[in-house]
């Protein structure tokens, strides 16, 4: 299951906000170490770009990780993101919870 939610770059461009519903969310950190392989605090988030070529399925799509810094917020450098993917004009975030719906939205870059 898959909810959408709002995705745009922050005014420090260099982290995303996603809002759902117009509630803001941020995340767990991301810890160095895990006590178990997956706990249900588990969270992944990825980004795909409209550069790839196009597959049968998103699992089939090169998946660039992003970073969930110490405050709860995803890490995202736009001028990194131009420079790997510069034929790129939208990116769709995933943000992947182990005991939560996934969470789909896009960003025009």
């Amino acid at each position: 299951m898959r909810f959408a939610v709002d995705v745009t770059l922050a005014s420090d461009q260099q982290h995303l906000e996603i809002r759902q519903g117009g509630a803001a969310l941020t995340m767990a950190p991301q810890p160095t170490t895990q006590p178990e392989a997956y706990a249900k605090s588990t969270t992944t988030v990825l980004a795909t770009f409209d550069d790839a070529t196009p597959a049968a399925t998103t699992a089939a799509l090169p998946m660039t990780y992003l970073t969930i810094d110490e405050s709860g917020r995803v890490a995202f450098d736009l001028s990194e993101i131009k420079e790997r993917h510069p034929l790129a004009t939208s990116m769709t975030l995933y943000v992947i919870r182990m005991s939560q719906p996934t969470l789909t939205g896009t960003l025009a870059l």
